[in-house]
């Protein structure tokens, strides 16, 4: 039998197209949304481009039916691909993908540009058809989907055919070059000797960092700041671009130059001189071994990919502070180990805090891995079809097996692994529920169902952490959950007599949970001075404890996450007039804020810090600080005398269960 090719390209050259191609493409996709056949949920970002993901589930693992909507889709890329500028067809039995990214651009005039990017796998099948046309530019559509048997936690098998489908109009986007090979991101590669061009990549380096160190020096001493910000500026490409290995007394060497001219208070977070100076350190320190030490600040979002029964609707930034003592006791940790395919990219990636990761190669299937590290951090090791388990770091020889998922070790990493197998069991469930989108994230296409699993996943977390009272285990639990953990089951797990109360991982749980005790049920509001959008001064006693409900929103106008809930909060205040909505911004600039509020017509009172701009990081501000925020979004609702009735509010939902409760 003739072998089938990999991949369809048909590109044709001074075609002379109308535009009935991409009218037949655009009726198709319009009734494939449309139908009742499949669950379809627009998950589009841009107001020139569409994207939809798809799902459509059957119970046994027989030969599936395929929606007649989904076969009258796959027949409309068929019977346009003689119209294509462009065609880009796989069917995941041909074997490999011959690309495993379509990355499509658009210059945008607020942002640099804007970038749509669609992930494939072997186990993807996928249809791409592009148009050019001289009068509308590029017309892109594309789809990729995958169907598998999958069995839940009692066994029993369904099947489930979901992707997402993708259509970018309007003329503006552009066709990026393909992704070949998959990739994982990486910092530095483990195991690795120093080589000759490393040690003289070094030598370089120590130069260049000695003459601007001197540079820098020589421009503090004077009345020249703004000279001394660009040459730390300059120090920072300068170690940004490095690309060698360092030995820990090499980096030791750089530090001693760059150390003297950082603050011992001075936080990781801005643009000042000493901040970028950090920054130069924290870059090297991906090229080294070297264990961190000191303050560690960091912001990350929930949930995350290491927990993937963390309700999307909960996702918060929070603001992680860490304090490493140079006395933490460290380990040699010996992993060795099997992996399903020859060849293949392992990350091995401290957590919590999270350090810069490490990158191995299966050889003959086999891996191994050698690295100091901190006594009893959480390290995670995952391969590229995303099969993760995660250890905490001791010096016991620890042979891993990433086919199986099972573990050899000490008596807490394979009772940790028999808990991590036990909550995977249900992770086929997800399936039924959510998709995988184009981000690699889940998109939850039944509601009902998919809150049910969550709330069996939380609580099968809750029985292991108590069966694990003697251990570390719940170390782990706590870290992927606090965001989402009301403060009564937060008091249940952070006792100061356990043995894992004082594991530097929970530093920022614990923390949350401080914040959390501010805000009670019950608790009096505390006043505080504040600004509006045009910088008049307030005080939070002008809005609460006035008469009425008062619901306090703090957020910031950069990043998704942190303004998630603005739409709803709009939405709140034009349904409840009677109720007061206060958008409180700890952006680090008020032009940030207010802009925002303005272009987005967010029409309920807004807020701030007095002292913005000048706060070394948003997080001190004066109001933040006494309410105990530590995560964005957060929302306080606050009783006509001034009481607080409602805190911890994790989700869209809740807030408006909340609001609703309180307002009939």
């Amino acid at each position: 039998m003739k072998k089938r090719t990999h991949l369809l390209i048909l590109v044709f050259v001074s075609l002379q197209l109308t535009a009935q191609p991409t009218e037949r493409m655009n009726a198709a996709v319009d009734a494939f949304i449309k139908t009742r056949q499949l669950m379809v949920r627009s998950t589009g970002w841009s107001h020139a481009m569409n994207q939809y993901n798809f799902k459509y589930v059957v119970n046994g693992d027989g030969e599936q039916a395929v929606p007649q909507d989904f076969q009258q889709l796959l027949q409309a890329f068929t019977d346009n691909v003689q119209y294509a500028s462009g065609c880009y067809f796989h069917d995941r039995q041909d074997g490999e993908p011959p690309f495993y990214e379509v990355r499509l651009a658009r210059k945008d005039n607020y942002f640099s540009g804007i970038y749509g990017g669609y992930r494939m796998d072997s186990t993807d099948n996928f249809r791409i058809l592009n148009f050019n046309e001289p009068s509308a530019g590029l017309t892109s559509f594309g789809m990729v989907w995958h169907s598998q048997v999958l069995h839940d936690r009692h066994g029993q098998s369904f099947t489930t055919l979901d992707g997402y489908l993708f259509r970018f109009f309007g003329g503006e986007w552009t066709m990026q070059p393909f992704q070949p090979q998959p990739v994982l991101h990486y910092a530095q590669t483990a195991n690795e000797p120093i080589r000759g061009n490393d040690a003289q990549a070094y030598e370089t380096l120590l130069e260049q960092v000695r003459y601007l160190a001197n540079a820098y020096r020589e421009a503090t001493q004077g009345k020249g700041s703004q000279q001394g910000e660009a040459v730390a500026y300059m120090l920072k490409k300068v170690c940004e671009a490095y690309q060698g290995r360092l030995t820990e007394q090499q980096y030791s060497a750089i530090e001693q130059l760059i150390v003297p001219f950082i603050p011992q208070e001075q936080g990781i977070t801005g643009n000042d001189p000493a901040v970028m100076m950090c920054k130069s350190l924290m870059h090297l320190q991906r090229h080294t071994d070297r264990v961190p030490s000191g303050k560690i600040h960091s912001q990350a979002v929930m949930p995350n990919a290491q927990n993937p029964f963390a309700n999307p609707d909960a996702g918060k930034l929070l603001m992680q502070h860490y304090n490493l003592s140079q006395r933490q006791p460290k380990v040699n940790v010996h992993w060795t180990g099997i992996t399903a395919r020859d060849g293949q990219q392992l990350v091995v990636q401290p957590l919590c805090p999270n350090d810069y990761a490490a990158t191995l190669l299966a050889d003959s299937c086999r891996f191994t891995f050698n690295r100091q590290m901190l006594a009893n951090t959480p390290v995670s090791i995952r391969d590229i079809q995303g099969r993760t388990l995660v250890l905490f770091a001791d010096s016991v020889p620890t042979q891993i097996d990433l086919v199986s998922m099972t573990v050899k070790g000490s008596p807490l990493n394979e009772r940790f692994a028999d808990c991590q197998r036990r909550l995977r069991l249900l992770e086929p469930e997800l399936q039924r529920y959510a998709s995988r989108d184009a981000d690699g994230d889940y998109t939850v296409m039944d509601v009902e169902g998919y809150n049910a699993l969550l709330r069996d996943a939380h609580q099968l977390q809750l029985q292991m952490m108590d069966e694990n009272q003697d251990n570390l285990i719940p170390v782990w639990y706590l870290t992927q959950n606090y965001a989402s953990m009301t403060h009564e089951e937060l008091s249940r797990y952070l006792l100061h007599s356990r043995p894992y109360a004082d594991h530097v991982a929970l530093q920022p749980v614990w923390q949350y949970y401080e914040g959390q005790t501010l805000r009670q049920t019950g608790s009096l509001f505390t006043d505080a001075a504040c600004i509006d959008t045009q910088g008049q001064s307030h005080r939070l006693s002008d809005y609460i404890g006035q008469g009425q409900y008062v619901l306090l929103h703090f957020w910031m106008s950069w990043g998704s996450t942190a303004r998630s809930q603005c739409k709803l909060m709009k939405q709140l205040q034009k349904q409840y007039p009677d109720l007061r909505v206060i958008g409180f911004a700890l952006d680090p600039t008020k032009d940030d804020w207010s802009r925002y509020v303005e272009k987005r017509g967010l029409e309920f009172t807004h807020l701030s810090d007095p002292a913005v701009p000048n706060l070394p990081e948003p997080w001190e501000s004066t109001v933040a600080r006494l309410y105990g925020i530590q995560s964005l979004p957060e929302t306080i609702i606050f009783d006509p005398h001034g009481r607080i009735v409602a805190s911890a509010l994790n989700t869209p939902d809740a807030i408006r269960q909340a609001v609703e409760l309180l307002m009939k």
